[in-house]
């Protein structure tokens, strides 16, 4: 399995995450967690990577914070849209790390705010200016 990334569970969150697990135990009669693990420090992990199972376009909070910091563009604004050259090359590399950390295209477009088509021209793009590059 890919590394778990550490994310930070709120705790509207981790209520969320704790009915979906609900839902999940009554439906698949799996064990149900204790009474006291919203109060148990280690359930924020276990929070995480459910987190990371129901949720997977939730894998690309890390890279976003990534690229932010690498292209000094803000998530906010990554995830707007604003088509500032800047801006835009930021959310093509958003995008490119997320699908070469094996998501999907739905779940690219749906951490990006943006439709799986458009997910579909940001990769295309990238890959003809990886290669304009290299020729």
């Amino acid at each position: 399995m890919a590394e778990v990334v550490k994310l930070h569970v709120d705790a509207a969150e981790a209520a969320r995450l704790r009915a979906l697990w609900a839902n999940v135990v009554r439906a698949e009669g799996a064990p149900s967690l204790p009474p006291d693990a919203g109060t148990v420090p280690e359930i924020e992990a276990d929070l995480q990577a459910l987190k990371l199972v129901l949720m997977p376009e939730t894998a690309m909070e890390p890279i976003l914070a990534k690229v932010s910091e690498s292209f000094g563009v803000p998530v906010r604004v990554m995830l707007g849209a604003r088509r500032q050259r800047e801006v835009v090359n930021a959310r093509w590399a958003a995008i490119w790390l997320g699908r070469k950390a094996g998501l999907t295209l739905e779940q690219i477009g749906r951490a990006m705010r943006m439709d799986h088509t458009s997910v579909i021209h940001a990769l295309k793009k990238v890959q003809n200016l990886m290669e304009a590059a290299n020729a």
